[in-house]
């Protein structure tokens, strides 16, 4: 996740090493995610704290792209549903551009949508069976909408794992 952020941050440090990561965390959030950019925030910053206890506890002997993480002990149902709530607030708080502004509310829709990818997929692979069929359906289906309009084709971190379709099959969507 937040793979256009690090690029964003990436970018900009590598032209000048003396910036300062808050002042650039908020220009970016405010440009990115519009009037979403708080919810977006706390969820960046919940994610953040999450993933250094992931390091500090599972991970200790380094990260990597091939390591397995989809795991209910990385990510326990109350951690998902807190960031499930915030990215549904997001969306709430760009909700009033769908009238004022159907360009701006898609962008930033979109944006909050590739956030969100992983939160739905994490949540059915690993709680489904804790909540209702009926909103385990409607995250299926929504997360075939979000990856099929964003162009996400491969499941998994720099386009390595599986072709998506094989995850909607599996679930039947």
């Amino acid at each position: 996740g937040w793979q256009v952020f690090k690029s964003y941050v990436i970018t900009k440090l590598s032209w000048n090493v003396r910036l300062n990561i808050e002042d650039l965390t908020e220009k970016f959030f405010k440009g990115y995610f519009g009037p979403a950019s708080e919810s977006m925030l706390e969820y960046w910053r919940s994610y953040r704290v999450h993933s250094q206890y992931l390091i500090d506890n599972y991970l200790a002997g380094g990260r990597s792209v091939y390591a397995p993480l989809l795991k209910v002990d990385y990510w326990p149902r109350n951690v998902l549903s807190d960031w499930l709530d915030i990215v549904d607030k997001a969306m709430e708080d760009i909700n009033y551009l769908k009238v004022a502004d159907p360009e701006k509310y898609q962008e930033y829709y979109d944006h909050i949508a590739m956030e969100r990818v992983f939160l739905y997929y994490a949540t059915v692979e690993l709680h489904a069976s804790k909540f209702d069929a009926e909103f385990i359906n409607k995250i299926k289906l929504e997360c075939k909408e979000d990856c099929t309009r964003l162009g996400i084709k491969v499941s998994g971190e720099a386009g390595r794992g599986s072709n998506v379709q094989n995850i909607w099959t599996k679930w039947g969507v």
